[in-house]
């Protein structure tokens, strides 16, 4: 016996276990043949069956309203790129910063030139 009181109020009987499940599969009906007994489940009927019917026709009308879209679409003129960093010449620290041989350090970028940790 174990030490642990038992507090499960399931039954033990394996007949009633036997019962639920018979009655759980006769509950689900002739919508699962897999189940029930030699069909499978993609021959047995599900919600689905109502737009197997319109399913190509469907597919066919959301094809053509893309390619009817993408062919009414305007054509796109060759524009130069705008640059995604626009430098203002009159910038000199910036433009220094940019074509510094090496980058700089993180005091630098921290601390004012003027200020009491400059060299």
């Amino acid at each position: 016996m174990n030490e642990f009181r038992d507090l499960s109020r399931l039954p033990d009987d394996p007949e009633y276990w036997k019962a639920l499940e018979s009655r759980v599969v006769s509950g689900l009906g002739e919508t699962n043949g897999a189940i029930r007994g030699g069909g499978t489940a993609a021959t047995a009927p599900g919600w689905w069956s109502p737009l197997e019917a319109g399913a190509l026709s469907l597919g066919a009308t959301a094809l053509a309203a893309l390619l009817a879209a993408l062919l009414l679409l305007p054509p796109r003129a060759a524009t130069q790129a705008t640059p995604m960093l626009l430098l203002t010449p009159a910038d000199p620290a910036l433009l220094a910063l940019i074509v510094a041989p090496s980058p700089p350090s993180i005091a630098s970028l921290v601390l004012p030139a003027g200020g009491r940790g400059s060299k």
